[in-house]
């Protein structure tokens, strides 16, 4: 009888210790485990959060500090996105995480996911937009700039409404490389649908100045003439 009531006494035990010294982390991680076992969701994220305080934060931070937050924001993404049913918290601790990892694809996936089921795209090209600004300077993330400018663009088509948004995001592409065929593409196909001939023109012109192909210059050539009649 005595190792039956075992585990209550000490679930108790850890109680009182958070209730006198809310930051234990001690404490916080035995009760995550019986929480998780007992699958009382609710009680769960306070004690993550106990244990995301207590770990070593910055840019010094170890590697298996970092690894443990970025495993504990996920807990937290996910109990968020499903057993509590709150994909607003969800994404603000996917977002956590992008903060801490933005290269990580894995991350980076997530975040998606998160503002998917929380319809959070206004708040995902805004986090994108502070990456590309905090990136664009080193060469070295470069390809991870263009790749977000990417999202962002079809982001702010598909899901905002705001070309405005996704033009000036594609231009950058262009600007920085006229052969990326398919940031060509795109903001020639958004520019025409907006009606903004005096931007296409410019794109047009671009086309043939950048091709050395000369079907390809031709058909552009038949295209620009087209729209200036």
């Amino acid at each position: 009888a005595q190792k039956i009531g075992e585990p209550q006494r000490a679930f108790r035990a850890y109680e009182r210790v958070l209730a006198a010294d809310p930051k234990n982390e001690r404490a916080a991680r035995a009760l995550i485990a019986i929480y998780e076992n007992d699958q009382k969701w609710p009680r769960l994220p306070a004690l993550l959060e106990v244990v995301l305080a207590a770990l070593p934060a910055g840019p010094d931070a170890p590697t298996s500090a970092v690894v443990e937050r970025l495993a504990t924001l996920a807990r937290l993404r996910d109990l968020s996105l499903g057993e509590l049913r709150e994909p607003d918290r969800g994404f603000h601790w996917a977002l956590e995480a992008y903060r801490v990892a933005p290269e990580d694809e894995a991350v980076r996936a997530g975040l998606e996911m998160a503002a998917e089921r929380a319809g959070a795209w206004e708040q995902l090209a805004e986090a994108y937009a502070v990456r590309i600004a905090q990136a664009a300077g080193g060469a070295s993330s470069q390809d991870e700039v263009r790749a977000l400018r990417r999202r962002v663009a079809k982001f702010a088509e598909t899901k905002l409404g705001k070309p405005e948004v996704a033009i000036k995001q594609l231009r950058a592409l262009v600007d920085a490389d006229a052969a990326d065929g398919e940031a060509v593409a795109a903001l020639e196909r958004i520019l025409r649908a907006e009606g903004r001939h005096a931007d296409l023109r410019a794109l047009l012109l671009s086309r043939i100045e950048h091709t050395s192909d000369t079907t390809e210059r031709y058909v552009v050539l038949g295209e620009l003439a087209k729209l200036e009649e």
